[in-house]
């Protein structure tokens, strides 16, 4: 994974930070979702993860075409872990999934092993893409 993100950040651009605060996504609407991670189910709710990359000024909704689907969105946790997701993929008028950043999880906020944020991607089989202790977003544009 390390290769391959390093790769990548040698054919992008310098990386834009969005650091995850309350206040960043206090206005955006909210939705809830349902998943399953080792073997419990979670009802998350938060904004799309594609609303909150759009409040930075990354392209979405009709927009996300042509070049803008070089965009590259990395999730980075607390403890380094990190996950790659394509800007197509991300938005569900084009994806067609529905990619949340949750603060809560079965109506309680989340706990420090977990929280502040996590990802929650509902129908992933793994939930390796459900970045726990979410911190940060890097926007990457491939060259």
């Amino acid at each position: 994974m390390m290769i391959l993100l390093s790769a990548l950040a040698m054919a992008a651009s310098a990386p834009q930070r969005i650091d995850i605060t309350p206040e960043l996504i206090a206005d955006l609407p909210r939705q809830e979702v349902t998943l399953t991670h080792h073997d419990e189910t979670l009802r998350c709710d938060g904004p799309l993860l594609a609303d909150v990359v759009a409040k930075a000024g990354v392209p979405s909704g009709a927009s996300v075409r042509g070049p803008a689907l070089r965009t590259a969105v990395v999730a980075r946790a607390a403890d380094g872990y990190s996950v790659l997701f394509s800007l197509g993929e991300i938005d569900p008028r084009l994806g067609n999934g529905t990619i949340i950043l949750a603060d809560r999880c079965d109506g309680k906020s989340l706990d420090s092993a977990t929280g502040p944020y996590r990802l929650a991607i509902p129908g992933d089989k793994r939930g390796a893409r459900s970045v726990r202790q979410l911190i940060a977003l890097e926007i990457l544009a491939i060259d």
